[in-house]
């Protein structure tokens, strides 16, 4: 929904949409991605807040897979662990809203000097986040997809 709703924002300039803006990492960076997104500012202002919804549901989704994780395997290294990899799934989503508000403010021109040095490291370690989430959420949902789908004896 949120590519085809800023398929606008892909530009010469940004080919990558809304994901150069996050990474810019210096004000004339940003200053360049907003001008080039000067027609388009309704549609970044909508694309940045329909990313609320959806930084909200990838929350979630991690945090049942992370759930569903000490469930499956309720080892005592995991159960020790539990209490860190249930906040696990929030810092991402966490970080991608205060992301969010600092996108919000470059594109209603408030550009702090520091923001997008600080918002690219945030992006980095959201990203980074999200991606080891995946990595120890996928292998559960397989397990639990071929639990569904095996044969009942």
């Amino acid at each position: 929904m949120m590519a085809i709703q800023g398929a606008a924002l892909k530009t010469a300039t940004t080919p990558m949409g809304i994901l150069d803006l996050e990474f810019a990492g210096t004000v004339a960076r940003v200053d360049e991605i907003l001008q080039a997104w000067q027609y388009l500012n309704n549609t970044a202002l909508w694309n940045n807040l329909i990313d609320y919804g959806f930084l909200t549901a990838y929350s979630f989704f991690f945090a049942k897979g992370i759930q569903f994780v000490l469930n499956q395997w309720p080892s005592q290294h995991w159960q020790k662990l539990s209490g860190i990899l249930l906040l696990l799934p929030w810092v991402p989503g966490i970080l991608d809203a205060i992301e969010n508000a600092f996108m919000l403010g470059w594109l209603l021109n408030f550009v702090p000097a520091y923001s997008p040095a600080l918002l690219y490291w945030m992006v980095c370690v959201k990203f980074a986040m999200a991606a080891l989430l995946f990595i120890i959420c996928f292998p559960a949902w397989l397990y639990n997809f071929y639990l569904l789908m095996r044969p009942k004896s």
